[in-house]
């Protein structure tokens, strides 16, 4: 029994210990590097392209090992506008993503964890904590675009007339059905 208590704390704390940048999305895509991110194959990105490119580039710039650089206020903020453009074309083209980085909440959620798992005591000290967004839903949380709906159809005179009165017969006719049955 203790054996057992001593390996898993162990491995807990070893693991803390060598962590380091891993962002863990939704199946299909299991656990990346930052680098792989923002490289997939979906139309909104190419869309996008504008908004994400500064983002692509602040990644790239950090590298795969800089968990400072990667948690910075600018780059996690070039993601959520990347991520923010796309969600705002899915929504437009009304589908869902081919990717489950591709607008969604859950990889900007997934992303800030991994920043959280990362970043070491010392780089979040009250000094520097103005430079990391880390763990700020409200920062990282994606916004639905303005709702310009619902669609009212208006029905003229004569077209209100001709649906009560179709209405009426559909009704009594099957009124009549279930009477004689």
């Amino acid at each position: 029994m203790r054996a057992a208590l001593f390996a898993t704390f162990f491995a807990l704390f070893a693991g803390q210990a060598l962590a380091h940048f891993n962002v863990t999305i939704a199946a299909p895509v299991g656990n990346i590097n930052a680098s792989q991110f923002l490289t997939f194959d979906d139309p909104v990105l190419t869309t996008c392209q504008s908004n994400c490119s500064t983002a692509i580039t602040a990644i790239q710039q950090c590298g795969d090992t800089n968990d400072a650089c990667l948690c910075s206020n600018a780059t996690v903020q070039a993601i959520v506008q990347c991520e923010q453009c796309m969600f705002d074309e899915l929504i437009a083209l009304n589908r869902p993503p081919l990717d489950p980085r591709a607008g969604q909440t859950a990889a900007i959620a997934a992303y800030a964890a991994a920043c959280q798992g990362s970043l070491t005591d010392d780089q979040i000290l009250p000094g520097n904590a103005s430079q990391f967004m880390v763990l700020n839903p409200k920062l990282i949380a994606l916004t639905p675009p303005p709702f310009n709906g619902p669609f009212e159809q208006i029905l003229t005179t004569f077209g209100t007339v001709v649906s009560v009165i179709a209405a009426t017969l559909l009704g009594g006719g099957l009124i009549a059905v279930v009477n004689t049955m």
